[in-house]
């Protein structure tokens, strides 16, 4: 968590105890204990599976973006809907 935009949105966050549960991106040898054992990516206070959050955020960096897509695939969340439907803004 050395990203200090990130460190502002965890205390804000972390202030309300209806919300927030810290899951960062494995290292290679924990990705391939995971993969190896089936688990789910998982927060770190209550293995909540990330797949369970309501809502979920990255810090603002495009070098971040591969590792997103690995957390997304982790976790078993599917990149794209099945139901084909859009969400208009």
């Amino acid at each position: 968590m050395s990203h200090l935009g990130l460190q502002i949105l965890y205390h804000l966050l972390n202030e309300r105890k209806d919300c927030l549960r810290k899951v960062f991106a494995p290292w290679v040898d924990m990705e391939n204990v995971l993969r190896r054992e089936e688990h789910p990516l998982a927060s770190l206070e209550t293995a909540t599976p990330l797949r369970e959050f309501d809502i979920w955020a990255s810090p603002p960096n495009e070098l971040c973006f591969t590792n997103v897509l690995n957390m997304l695939d982790l976790a078993r969340i599917p990149f794209l809907s099945k139901t084909g439907t859009s969400v208009s803004p």
